[in-house]
């Protein structure tokens, strides 16, 4: 015998096509929003990323200008000063030469 006080199970309801499709358009716009913020992130994170190398790649150069200047000024110093010792010696051999003839 069937108990009757338990209601027997139905098989589940197929969805028709426009229940399908409400479902899908209410997913829609949560998805869409998903997406855009996903893209706005990548957008602010590419932003902030191409800044910090700008940043650095900037210092570096700039440090690299500045020891190529300093290393530049220090060897011009050098040849002006071997040609002042030499222009020295040129003109104490010379004095020197004088008198003793």
């Amino acid at each position: 015998m069937i108990n009757q006080s338990q209601p027997l199970p139905q098989p589940p309801m197929e969805k028709t096509r426009f229940q399908q499709l409400m479902s899908s358009l209410y997913q829609t716009p949560i998805a869409l929003a998903v997406l855009l913020l996903g893209l706005i992130l990548t957008g602010f994170s590419w932003q902030y990323t191409k800044r910090s190398v700008e940043r650095e790649t900037t210092a570096l150069l700039n440090d690299q200008v500045n020891e190529a200047t300093v290393s530049i000024k220090n060897r011009i110093q050098v040849y002006l000063n071997t040609f002042y010792a030499g222009k020295g010696f040129w003109i104490s051999e010379n004095l020197i030469c004088d008198r003793i003839f």
